[in-house]
This record gives C-alpha cells, sequence and structure tokens, in this order.
C-alpha cells in the first residue's frame, strides 16, 4: 500500500503545485475574472492536501510495520 500512497501522494502534489503554478501566472487577470482565482485556489488546496495526507499515512503505515 505504500507504494500506492506515495504515488497518488505524488500525483496529486503536482496537480496542486500546477494550479497554484497557474494563479501565480494568470495573476493580471485577478481584477478582472474572479472565478479564475478562486477555481485554482480550491484545486490547489485539494490537491495539496489529498497530497499531504497521503504522505503522512505513508509515514504511520512505515512506523507501524
Amino acid at each position: 500500500m505504500k507504494p500506492y500512497l506515495f504515488t497518488t501522494g505524488t500525483i496529486f502534489g503536482l496537480a496542486g503545485a500546477i494550479h497554484m503554478l497557474a494563479l501565480v501566472r494568470g495573476w493580471r487577470l485577478v481584477s478582472s475574472d474572479l472565478g479564475f482565482v478562486i477555481e485554482n485556489l480550491l484545486l490547489g488546496a485539494i490537491g495539496l492536501g489529498l497530497a499531504w495526507w497521503a504522505y503522512r499515512l505513508t509515514r504511520t503505515q512505515a512506523v507501524a510495520r
């Protein structure tokens, strides 16, 4: 289960980082499109949160054995 958690954590982390990068790169759109900002903040936070959770579960599984 540890390789699965590591893989999904990496995928979610990359997806979250890409959304945060899109937010930073599209910062000029902030004044014109608030939906863009909210969408990328939510998707980035969800992706990074799931990545953090997967890595935390990976560490607890290593200790449990």
